[in-house]
């Protein structure tokens, strides 16, 4: 791995400011070893010497698509099966109390990376409501990491974060060239659309969504597009509708067509 001073003051402000004009993210001072760990592998499979000839590759008229690489891996966030438990015990819930209603259940995994939340939900759905009407839609401002969401292919060791019951029911093993691997059965892959696209492009959607799981994702943004982007993903969510939060993060004050239900879950007026 290149050392972080390799990146200096102005290169980090070149990737800040992309990154900031791209997607409305903030990617802090703090972010320099990242910067370096997760571009430093292209810049070898490019073979470039250092970010100086990296960042001239970007800026050139023919570095558009590279562009978007730098962007999908700076803004792939960690993810897991069932982060935060208590949001799918909510979810579960209205599942529950939904299974006798008419229309179908919809729901939104924005910023859903590589699917593992948007999954997490379809088996929830799946042992609650099991044929009856749901949907999932999964987002990502990241084209590489919808791909490998809709494939729903991941490292068998976060077989550990799936409880055993679903595990069973929903989750193939690998053999072969997939050895070490475990995919999301067809039947869930079905149920669930992945779109690649910026939140703050958002237009407002209709059917209005129920649901919309909104994790993890804030604390990369500054107060004033925080407010932004919570007043444009939540005009796709229907009144009496429920916005998820992470549970680090909270929306307190910002936006007043939200009332607190418990922390991290909040409800449309």
């Amino acid at each position: 791995m290149m050392e972080s001073s390799q990146l200096n003051d102005a290169q980090l402000k070149y990737f800040q400011t992309l990154v900031a004009e791209e997607t409305g993210m903030r990617l802090a001072a703090g972010k320099r070893n990242l910067v370096v760990s997760r571009l430093s592998k292209r810049l070898r499979e490019l073979e470039l010497d250092n970010f100086s000839a990296y960042i001239s590759l970007v800026s050139s008229a023919a570095g558009l698509v590279e562009k978007q690489t730098v962007i999908d891996l700076l803004t792939t966030n960690e993810t897991y099966f069932f982060r935060e438990q208590p949001h799918f015990d909510f979810l579960k819930k209205l599942a529950i109390q939904r299974e006798n209603k008419g229309g179908p259940l919809r729901v939104w995994s924005a910023a859903c990376s590589s699917g593992q939340e948007a999954f997490s939900i379809a088996m929830v759905l799946h042992d609650c409501l099991g044929t009856r009407p749901w949907e999932i839609v999964g987002s990502d401002i990241s084209l590489n990491i919808v791909n490998k969401a809709k494939a729903g292919v991941y490292p068998l060791a976060e077989k550990e974060k799936i409880p055993p019951e679903y595990l069973k029911s929903y989750c193939l093993r690998g053999t072969g060239k997939q050895e070490g691997k475990l995919q999301v059965c067809k039947e869930l892959r079905d149920r669930v659309s992945f779109r690649h696209e910026s939140l703050l492009d958002v237009r407002a959607r209709q059917p209005a969504y129920d649901i919309i799981f909104l994790r993890n994702v804030l604390i990369y943004f500054d107060a004033i597009k925080k407010q932004e982007l919570v007043r444009q993903v939540i005009t796709s969510l229907r009144s009496g509708g429920y916005l998820l939060v992470g549970h680090s993060e909270s929306l307190s004050g910002d936006n007043p067509d939200l009332r607190t239900l418990a922390p991290s879950i909040y409800q449309k007026k």
